[in-house]
């Protein structure tokens, strides 16, 4: 069982979900909305906290991270979704966190970042892929990827894994793609392409996505499309990539909900060189073997593949039925 520091269940509450100081205007204004959108939600919310009661890795995560509490109340992934749509996603997504024995690395990675992996790109620049579990785009992910050369920001990316009604198996749903700010933004990501012998940093981090979302059994991927993105909800006046765009080009099908899909596969061990010209076929297989080369690191980094300890994954099954 895990627990808190004290080595007891921490009691989660609607209150939990209030960040402002107490007896305060704005915790009292936190507290009725949060009472407003229980009483609007009753069957979702009761279900949520009792998950988050539950004795384990995910109540001592809602313990840390307040947010949680009030996660199934707000935008979150994509706008198609409504409070029953968010709950459901965010028990498939935890539940397979600790079916695969990663809670304790979600801990961790709620507190910090965890270098799954670092590698050198085409010229010999040092470059790492980190983890986290909570940031600034919690809203459109529960977990974050994030390539960094020498400490700078080249590209994040977020998402979580959902259960969609119609659907025998879990998805990665990839709910934000973010390249850096600041004046040398379009650069590094320029070099990092470079580096990549010639793979597009955007399309690597989505490569990434795909094939820890194989690695854990998800069979396909929904991307969210530009309509449903719930940074417009937020983010006004600001330019945002054209993510249909990008999913077209990747060959991803659009979907009636606005989103788009497409398969989740495993990187071959080797290439089909016919289709591609003679003199690109070395920095061809550069590129793959460099994909193979992070691939096989972030997969041992996260046991993927093996038979973890800590594993929660009948009890979790159990209290997540909803």
């Amino acid at each position: 069982m895990a627990s808190d520091r004290s080595g007891c269940t921490s009691r989660i509450s609607l209150r939990s979900g209030i960040v402002a100081r107490r007896h305060t205007w704005p915790y009292y204004r936190e507290r009725v909305k949060l009472q407003v959108r229980a009483l609007l939600h009753p069957g979702e919310t009761r279900r949520w906290l009792a998950l988050l009661n539950e004795p384990g890795a995910l109540n001592e995560l809602a313990s840390r991270q307040p947010h949680l509490v009030r996660k199934i109340y707000r935008p979150y992934m994509s706008l198609t979704y409504g409070c029953r749509d968010r709950l459901r996603a965010l028990v498939a997504h935890y539940a397979l966190m600790a079916g695969k024995g990663l809670m304790p690395l979600i801990l961790f990675a709620a507190r910090e970042p965890i270098v799954l992996t670092r590698f050198s790109g085409k010229s010999g620049a040092p470059y790492e892929i980190s983890l986290l579990a909570t940031s600034t785009l919690d809203r459109e992910g529960d977990l974050v990827l994030r390539l960094t050369q020498a400490g700078a920001l080249v590209y994040s990316i977020a998402f979580s894994l959902v259960e969609e009604y119609g659907y025998s198996d879990q998805a990665v749903f990839i709910g934000c793609l973010q390249g850096p700010r600041g004046v040398d933004a379009m650069e590094r990501i320029r070099e990092a392409g470079r580096e990549l012998h010639g793979l597009r940093a955007k399309n690597f981090m989505v490569r990434l996505a795909r094939q820890i979302g194989y690695d854990l059994g998800c069979r396909h991927m929904i991307l969210v499309g530009n309509r449903n993105r719930v940074a417009h909800h937020y983010r006004k006046g600001l330019t945002f990539a054209d993510y249909d765009l990008l999913w077209r080009e990747i060959g991803a099908c659009a979907r009636a909900d606005g989103n788009y899909e497409i398969a989740c596969e495993d990187l071959p061990h080797s290439l089909t060189m016919a289709a591609v010209p003679s003199n690109k076929r070395s920095e061809a297989r550069k590129r793959h073997a460099l994909l193979q080369s992070i691939m096989t690191s972030i997969r041992s980094r996260l046991g993927l593949g093996e038979q973890m300890e800590h594993y929660e994954a009948v009890a979790f099954a159990r209290s997540t039925s909803l």
